[in-house]
């Protein structure tokens, strides 16, 4: 086979100041692989591995920039402790950004470092290769960035970061604004629209609405990672605003903390609504422009009941 037959690979080769031991638990733990999976302006925001020859793994790439998911996975085809992973490699959208390949790491023990030999392919084109080495490039920067934070027992610290935002939603609805306060603050009426997508399993809910009372709603992609809120009322103005403090939890790790208020005013047509939240990203978990959207289809979501519950009415 010549040169200009031979199938296309990229090759990788890093050498990390720390111990084989604990660069094996950057890759295979899915709690520190999501510090650093993905280049910088595309970092994880969902690490599903289970690492076990034969089974699978499934991370989805966030745009810093484009608000753009870019969802991967793969399977185990060699895990061999703290030696060699291999494990099979495809983007979901197809076609987008080349076909399905495999990846070989193999971690050699330099004593206080660590070799890392990454290699991957085959791929069709010179492109597709040379884009992924800039992907896989920037993740092991920050993996590189990464290692320093262990603790002195042995284990993995998870780097801790706290970026702060505030964004606001504003709606307006042809219901006047003590209808509007009920859907949003009657506990069998928010159970028809405070949830995720409508593929996601339900796990557990509950609704206190009163100064000092708790909401807590559960749910999550079946077989995928689980989402807990976890709110505390702050203040009640009847028919006017609701200001309430919670945190967002990802399979039992924090990832936000936030204090909403929610305005409702009289409207040329009805209510207008606004949703104020200051929030704190966790730890990594800085994703903008998925929060807002996942808030975006919430207020879809209380939209539809709303209109469905006029419809009864009438």
């Amino acid at each position: 086979m010549d040169a200009a037959s031979a199938p296309l690979s990229l090759h990788l080769i890093r050498v990390f100041d720390a111990p084989r031991d604990l660069v094996w638990a950057a890759w295979t733990d899915p709690e520190h692989l999501a510090q650093w999976w993905g280049p910088v302006d595309h970092p994880a925001s969902t690490v599903d591995m289970d690492v076990r020859t034969g089974a699978t793994w499934r991370n989805c790439l966030h745009g810093v920039h484009d608000g753009r998911d870019l969802w991967q996975n793969g399977v185990f085809k060699e895990v061999t402790p703290p030696e060699r992973l291999v494990f099979s490699f495809v983007w979901e959208q197809d076609g987008e950004r080349g076909v399905p390949n495999e990846v070989t790491v193999t971690f050699e023990d330099l004593g206080a470092q660590t070799r890392m030999t990454f290699v991957q392919g085959p791929f069709e084109t010179t492109g597709e290769r040379d884009g992924h080495g800039y992907g896989w490039g920037s993740s092991f920067d920050r993996l590189a960035q990464y290692l320093p934070h262990f603790s002195q027992s042995g284990g993995i610290a998870v780097q801790r970061q706290a970026h702060h935002h505030i964004f606001v939603i504003e709606r307006e609805f042809t219901y006047p604004p003590a209808l509007v306060f009920f859907g949003y603050s009657n506990e069998d009426a928010r159970r028809a629209w405070f949830t995720g997508p409508p593929d996601w399993e339900r796990g557990e809910r509950k609704f206190d609405f009163r100064v000092g009372g708790f909401e807590v709603s559960e749910g999550g992609p079946k077989g995928g990672f689980v989402s807990r809120y976890e709110g505390r009322i702050l203040e009640i103005v009847p028919d006017e605003r609701i200001i309430t403090a919670f945190m967002m939890y990802i399979d039992g790790a924090p990832m936000t903390a936030s204090l909403s208020t929610v305005e409702f005013k009289p409207g040329d047509y009805g209510t207008l609504l606004k949703y104020t939240e200051q929030i704190v990203f966790l730890d990594g978990h800085d994703h903008l422009p998925q929060r807002i959207e996942g808030s975006e289809g919430i207020f879809d979501a209380f939209e539809i009941y709303l209109e469905a519950q006029h419809q009864k009415k009438d």
